[in-house]
Parts: C-alpha cells; structure tokens; sequence
C-alpha cells in the first residue's frame, strides 16, 4: 500500500540571497559552495552508484545517449543528449543512433566516439562490472558502424528504450580509454562529457569541481564548485548563516523550513524527483494471509493524515504504487481510499473482532 509521496526527502535546498541578486547589484558569482548531507563519496563510477550524493555528482560529471528534460523525470519529454538523432525499426526492435561530433571528454581525453557508447552499454549489462545489469538483460547486441553512430538490437520489445539509455544509473557514457587506463581508480577518478569534472577529492572534507569549458553545450558559467560534506543537520545550518556556503542540503521537517524561510535573504527551494514510500505485508503470515484482512487496512489507514504530520510542503498523497512522475502511472489503477466503514465490515467477514 502507497501512502505518501514526499516531494524532497532530504533534498531541500537553500540559496543564499547573495546568489540570486540582480547582476546590476553584485557581479555574477562564479564559484558555488555547497553543504552536502553526506559524510563522503562511495563510488563515481555511475554503474555502481546508488546513494543521493553519488547521484547528484555523477549527473554533473556524465551525460547518456538521451536526457531527461531539465526539471523533470517525465519519459515522454526525454530529449537528445550526445545522440542527436535516432532511428527505429518498425517492431521496435532495433534502435540507431547517431552521436554528435566533436563532443569532449574531460582531462584532454579526445572526442567521445561510438566505441565509447559500445564499451559503456556493455559494461552497464555486466554483472561483474555494474549495479544495473539486470536493466539491460533485454540488449541482444550493442554496435559501432561508424565513430558516430551506434546500433542497437534487443531481444524483445520494452515500454521505455530510451528510458534505459538517459542520464540515470546505467545509461551514463564512461570514457573507455580512461575506464581501462585508471582501472579501480577510476571510481574517484572519473571520466565524463558531462559540464563539471572533477578535479580533486579529500576524503570526507569536500570534493571540488571545474567547468567542462569544452562542454557541447557550452562551458558552465559556474568556474568552480566545491561540493562539501557535513551530514549534520546542524553543521550545514549554521555553515550556510556564517556564510560558508551558497546553498545547503535541507531536512524535511516543518519545523525546519519554518526557522529556514524566516532567514533573511534565504530561499527554500524544495523540488522533485520524489520518493515513494510503500508499507510491505508478509502475506504468509495470519492474519494478512487473508485479502479482506489486507483490503481493509488499506482502507483503514488516511493517508492525507500521514501527509499532514510529515508537513504539506514536503508531501503528497500516493494515488498508485508507481509515483505520478514515472513511467507506467495511471490514476485508474483500484487504488483504495480512506473508508473506515468498509475496512469495520472487511474486517467483521474475516472472522477478526474489532474491540
């Protein structure tokens, strides 16, 4: 049973005024301090990374053959990234892309070819060297034609190819000749296409990023950003009021975004992609080995109650077991509402007596 959909766990950001002046008033900031909910990196390699921090980092350092539009994970608005154009069969079966020339991998690596596309789509399907392999089981081949253009064939038709290959977990491209050269270091010493690489990294201080001033897109108008850990809530508040960094990791409490908007000069920016909390029953287990038992604490349960504590700011009602911004949503789906008087009744056919 899904009960709430919170819009930001643990993502809510705070900007300091500073950043957000007019430039007629302050001269455009070009270094970005930020204060992470995080104690250090695991792995930057982007086939192995799973944790928030991991994530936000690798979307910075890589890029996929496809992209999600910025400001949103709806898949019918994913849009070309280093392919810029694409081709399909008429049974969906095989996909051809063609890359964009002259597209550059960070540290003087070259121009990013079809071979790296081939290298990374493997690798990605690789149990021994990614998370998400089971993700691409459907791939039959992956093929470099030409160094700008890249083949594709599945063994079955799926909803979503290009979901598969956008910029999240395993569709990341990794530069095959820095992979191979830096071998296990290469997980803090990545590789991408992507507007920021990575210059430094100290162990549980902060890891320190520069423009990608070859970036197809255009080099980022931020120079420098430094990406700082302190997984203390407390740490990163008071970080951001001595004016230590920019923007920090906010908490999804209400109390705190209270104290929060109250700074002078502050702005909470709390945002999707969501995360969708589930309750899992054991239904071996009596009485939940009964359906009207399980019907009926669904019904039972309010779930705009549980939004209302958590903090309205920061959550909403589920209405399936899918969230309302992935793939496969549908509000049409026998998702029960809140009614005590059919979870009473349920409850009374299954036998149990209700005190």
């Amino acid at each position: 049973m899904a009960f709430t959909l919170p819009k930001a766990q643990v993502l809510a950001a705070i900007l300091a005024g500073a950043v957000l002046a007019p430039l007629s008033a302050h001269a455009a900031k070009t270094e970005l301090t930020l204060g992470a909910a995080a104690a250090d990196i695991g792995s930057l390699d982007p086939h192995y990374s799973a944790s928030t921090t991991d994530r936000t980092l690798v979307a910075w350092i890589y890029g996929g053959l496809v992209r999600f539009a910025p400001g949103t994970t709806d898949p019918a608005q994913i849009e070309p990234d280093l392919a810029e154009s694409w081709d399909v069969s008429e049974d969906n079966l095989v996909w051809t892309f063609k890359l964009r020339p002259g597209v550059q991998w960070h540290h003087g690596y070259g121009e990013v070819t079809a071979d790296d596309v081939v290298f990374s789509l493997q690798k990605s399907a690789d149990a021994n060297r990614s998370a998400f392999s089971s993700d691409y089981a459907v791939i039959e081949t992956v093929e470099a034609l030409d160094p700008h253009t890249v083949r594709i064939t599945l063994k079955q038709s799926i909803p979503s190819m290009l979901g598969l290959l956008a910029n999240y977990a395993g569709g990341f491209i990794i530069s095959k000749d820095a992979y191979e050269e830096r071998g296990e270091a290469f997980s803090r010493q990545p590789v991408g296409f992507g507007p920021f690489q990575l210059d430094s990294i100290e162990p549980g201080v902060a890891v320190i990023f520069s423009a990608h001033e070859e970036y197809f897109r255009g080099a980022p108008k931020l120079e420098k950003v430094t990406y700082r850990f302190l997984a203390a809530a407390a740490a990163r508040d008071l970080a951001f009021m001595a004016g230590e960094v920019d923007a920090a990791t906010g908490i999804a409490d209400p109390r705190w975004l209270q104290r929060t908007k109250a700074i002078d000069g502050a702005t909470v920016d709390i945002f999707d992609p969501a995360e969708l909390s589930i309750l899992h029953i054991n239904t071996n287990k009596a009485p939940f080995d009964d359906i009207r038992v399980r019907q009926a604490l669904a019904y039972a349960v309010d779930p705009s109650r549980i939004a209302q504590h958590r903090g309205a700011d920061f959550t909403r009602v589920a209405k399936s077991v899918i969230p309302s911004n992935n793939l496969g949503y549908t509000e049409d789906n026998g998702h029960m509402t809140f009614d005590p008087d059919k979870a009473k009744a349920l409850l009374s056919e299954a036998g149990i007596q209700m005190g």
